[in-house]
């Protein structure tokens, strides 16, 4: 707030109290008046020699620079522009400029005045540091100056790759941001850009490495690598979708594996039961299927489709009888067929046949041909059932399973397998 002349040795004058914050000095070329901003908007001028303030006045904005022109007025550089300043008159002229008068310099003589403007002043400055090797101040004033791309430079030679990455992608360069974000280990942010993009391959492996094993496994099974989808599911625990990846890649056993390890840490839903028992079946792994099927034939949504793979586990075990019940189990509450269950009732047509109660799969025959006359090979069966019946008929034998209901096949038998 005090202002002090030196002399060539150094040695200061009387300071002059401003009464303020002295943010700008201008000297008068005869040395005989001093101008300084005092404060943001107040512009005091000095008579060096009696050491008094000759002349104040207030500018309604703030204040950047000042400089004399000649010996009556003072060139004051403000954010909106440009004014001339002259003792009694205040304001004299004024120019309105795009942006912040920062610098005021005028010619020795006083008679000309060069004006730097913020924008060009930051460039300057961003350019100077940049020479320095300073990058991460030319990077902050590029910013400002909203050179993204030279500020996303200058974050790229310290190696600041993700706030270089931030930059690029307010361009809209956004394949080029997930590169310098994959480049600085950042695989999450590169994962998403490269999802966003639709390079699916190159995004499951960013998500993998961000260890983000789901999000990589499901790109995986949307590209058609089940096997790959699967391994990845497994490492982050979701064994249950592991398993439905393995069946889809025709994986059984590791499909199981997985299943298995779902239902031991209590994580396996209904529906992925009823997965696991289907494939229980169809690897002949029938008493596993029929202990894990039989706890969830009470479940309302998925009930039914237990009971159907109990059936076909007591089929494979030579079990007519039983599987014949577990058939009408599936089948209810319809009691007619339905083209939503004629699946389950060719089945049971089937094992009226393997028992051979060969008036109940005539009958069931009878009907599937009446909904859908040519489901499957029901006509060539219903035809054999007929022949069978007639020489059994005629031969009266007796059948050996009559009174078991849990009579065998004969040995040799075989039937259709469970799909999963």
């Amino acid at each position: 707030g005090t202002i002090q002349m030196l002399d060539l040795e150094g040695r200061p004058s009387r300071p002059i109290n401003a009464g303020g914050w002295i943010s700008r000095l201008a000297l008068r070329s005869d040395e005989r008046y001093a101008a300084a901003i005092i404060g943001m908007n107040v512009v005091h001028i000095y008579d060096l020699e009696s050491q008094e303030r000759v002349w104040e006045y207030e500018v309604g904005e703030t204040l950047q620079d000042l400089g004399f022109l000649g010996d009556e007025q003072l060139l004051v550089g403000a954010n909106s522009g440009a004014m001339i300043l002259e003792k009694d008159v205040g304001i004299l002229w004024r120019k309105n400029t795009s942006d912040r008068v920062m610098r005021i310099v005028v010619t020795q003589d006083g008679t000309q005045a060069y004006m730097g403007q913020f924008d060009d002043c930051l460039i300057f400055a961003a350019r100077n540091y940049e020479k320095a090797r300073e990058f991460e101040e030319a990077a902050r004033l590029y910013e400002i100056k909203n050179e993204l791309s030279r500020a996303a430079d200058m974050h790229i030679q310290i190696e600041q790759l993700d706030k270089a990455a931030e930059l690029i992608l307010r361009l809209g360069e956004k394949e080029r941001a997930a590169l310098l974000y994959e480049q600085g280990e950042y695989f999450a942010e590169a994962a998403n850009l490269l999802e966003e993009l639709h390079f699916f391959e190159h995004a499951a492996k960013c998500y993998e490495s961000a260890g983000d094993s789901a999000k990589a496994g499901q790109l995986q099974a949307e590209l058609g690598d089940s096997i790959k989808a699967a391994e990845l599911h497994l490492q982050s625990n979701d064994y249950a979708e592991a398993g439905k990846l393995f069946v889809e890649a025709g994986e059984s056993e590791k499909a199981i594996d997985a299943y298995e390890q779902a239902l031991d840490e209590e994580v396996l839903t209904i529906e992925g039961s009823i997965a696991l028992g289907a494939l229980y079946v169809t690897t002949e792994k029938f008493d596993q299927a029929i202990k894990l099927l039989q706890k969830i034939v009470t479940d309302e949504e998925f009930g039914s489709r237990a009971e159907h793979l109990l059936a076909e586990a007591f089929m494979q075990k030579g079990l007519f009888n039983l599987a014949i019940d577990h058939y009408r189990e599936a089948l209810k509450p319809d009691a007619e067929i339905t083209t939503e269950k004629i699946e389950i009732w060719y089945d049971l047509a089937w094992a009226h046949e393997r028992a051979y109660d060969y008036a109940e799969a005539k009958k069931t025959y009878k009907e599937i041909l009446r909904l859908d006359y040519y489901y499957k090979d029901v006509s060539g069966r219903l035809e054999r059932v007929n022949e069978l019946s007639s020489v059994f008929d005629t031969a009266a034998p007796v059948n050996p399973f009559a009174s078991d209901t849990h009579g065998s096949a004969p040995e040799g038998a075989t039937m259709p397998m469970a799909q999963p």
